[in-house]
């Protein structure tokens, strides 16, 4: 059901479907990547929602993760993928399988992929469901005890796993300003998210579409 919602806005170019909606003219005039995920909560919604997985209460139920994301011609992804900001409360006795990154890692996605053409024209290509494969999954558990040992160190730092380029993801700051800073034990430390590297993004779309 979720996936013929989008079904009539297939090869549509992202102008016609903000036009669909009547929000072709702020489309336009925005000029932040959170028009594309405003189109996928229209056409999901006929609303403009930010948080869906909230919003929409089957996909709260099923702990559903919406992604929305642009991919050039040789379908990588034009950024890489953030998610929800990451704690550091983490104890000797702490299990990756109650982690936060573990809960976000191991849900289930929606993808709704947009295509880029040469005149940087945005098409709706693909939208699809997925699943983290277990022996990725692993991965990232080694990543997260590592992590593990280096805050039970308090060895904090600006990103975590950001020059091994052989990880499936990495730990950074969100924004250009910072982020949000905050007290965790008598240190002021900068919030980080989770981030899923461009090239395996590019891996899970060319095996759906393969």
């Amino acid at each position: 059901a979720v996936l013929e919602k989008f079904t009539p806005f297939l090869n549509k170019t992202d102008i016609n479907i903000a036009e669909y909606f009547n929000y072709e003219s702020a489309f336009i005039s925005k000029k932040d990547k959170t028009r594309w995920a405003w189109n996928t909560s229209l056409i999901l919604t006929g609303k403009k929602k930010k948080y869906l997985s909230k919003y929409i209460k089957e996909f709260s139920k099923s702990g559903l993760t919406v992604k929305t994301i642009r991919v050039d011609n040789d379908l990588m992804p034009l950024e890489e993928i953030s998610f929800r900001k990451q704690n550091y409360n983490i104890e000797r006795d702490s299990v990756w399988e109650e982690s936060t990154l573990y809960d976000e890692m191991s849900r289930k996605f929606l993808w709704i992929v947009y295509k880029e053409t040469n005149n940087k024209m945005c098409f709706l290509a693909k939208v699809f469901f997925w699943r983290m494969p277990t022996n990725d999954l692993l991965k990232i558990e080694k990543m997260w005890l590592e992590f593990k040992k280096l805050i039970l160190n308090k060895d904090f730092r600006s990103s975590y796993f950001l020059e091994d380029k052989d990880s499936i993801c990495y730990l950074k700051i969100k924004d250009a300003k910072g982020g949000a800073n905050y007290e965790f034990n008598g240190y002021t430390l900068t919030s980080l998210s989770p981030w899923i590297r461009k090239n395996y993004v590019k891996n899970i779309i060319t095996e759906i579409t393969s």
